[in-house]
């Protein structure tokens, strides 16, 4: 039996574009069964009708009295079985959240956060009704993270909390088609848009090339896939490449830093620059997809 889910996306006034991105990707794939909203802290309006203010600090570091003013709203004016707290810079992909549901769990979070015992706010943690009504009622700390006062709150009413790889709270990996996983956590609007052309057209995130990347800071697998996306097998590079002048040169553009673009020309051995190099391996690795590099940031909302 399919339970009413609703999907609580954590936001601040900075981050317009990532919300912007949630829209154009996941969030357009809402089941009937879920609904979702974004909520902000104080500041200046805004004209967005799937977006919440509350009159509380707007800063990471007030997240616990932000998160407990929309968990008070969401009680009075939606129905609601189960709540899905995230973050903007989290992909989800919500037809498989009813998945998560099962019999006599009230806390289910990021297996990411189970050696400290918290669900990790990033990576998304589900909370029954009636855990999000005692979250809604206790006592409020002025500043700290939300997740774990949360899991510490629920921890302490009794409720046992539970833990899931498919919930993941860094870019190492993220939810595919060929893969179970519901959330990703660290992704830029670019990534959530890459994440998601894939589930349009999964053929796009295929391995077209397969190379070794040689830089003056170490060396990597790298795959480059047909949707002109590149990303190391290891540390999880990522951005866009091309080729161009009838492939005698391939151009990578970094999405993660801010390098400028580099161009290799085509050597004896692959294709190399004067700080870089390419060189072709001999089969295809990770096929299914790209692994993005794990992370030790925490969002700013």
């Amino acid at each position: 039996m399919s339970q009413n889910i609703l999907v609580a996306i954590c936001s601040s006034h900075l981050h317009a574009a990532r919300r912007e991105a949630v829209r154009d990707t996941w969030l357009r794939r809402l089941p009937t069964t879920i609904q979702a909203r974004f909520f902000l802290g104080d500041g200046p309006n805004v004209t967005e009708n799937d977006s919440v203010l509350f009159p509380v600090d707007d800063s990471y570091e007030a997240l616990p009295a932000k998160v407990q003013a929309f968990f008070q709203h969401a009680l009075e004016h939606y129905d609601f079985d189960y709540l899905f707290k995230c973050d903007e810079d989290t992909y989800l992909y919500p037809t498989r959240l009813q998945e998560l549901v099962a019999p006599n769990c009230e806390l289910l979070g990021s297996q990411d956060g189970a050696q400290h015992c918290y669900a990790y706010g990033g990576a998304g943690y589900l909370l029954t009704r009636r855990a999000v009504q005692i979250v809604a009622q206790a006592p409020t700390p002025e500043t700290g993270a939300e997740d774990v006062w949360v899991s510490r709150t629920l921890i302490a009413a009794g409720i046992k909390p539970y833990y899931t790889p498919r919930l993941v709270g860094t870019r190492r990996d993220f939810p595919r088609p060929t893969n179970d996983l519901v959330t990703s956590h660290h992704c830029s609007p670019a990534l959530l848009r890459l994440i998601d052309e894939g589930f349009d057209n999964p053929e796009a995130i295929t391995v077209a090339h397969s190379f070794t990347l040689e830089t003056p800071v170490g060396t990597w697998s790298v795959n480059l896939l047909r949707n002109g996306v590149f990303a190391s097998t290891t540390n999880g590079l990522l951005g866009r490449w091309r080729h161009f002048t009838n492939e005698e040169a391939i151009e990578l553009e970094w999405s993660l830093t801010a390098k400028a673009p580099d161009v290799l020309r085509k050597s004896t051995t692959g294709y190399e620059n004067a700080d870089i190099s390419l060189t072709p391996m001999q089969e295809h690795r990770l096929q299914a997809g790209i692994c993005l590099p794990a992370t030790g940031e925490r969002s700013s909302a």
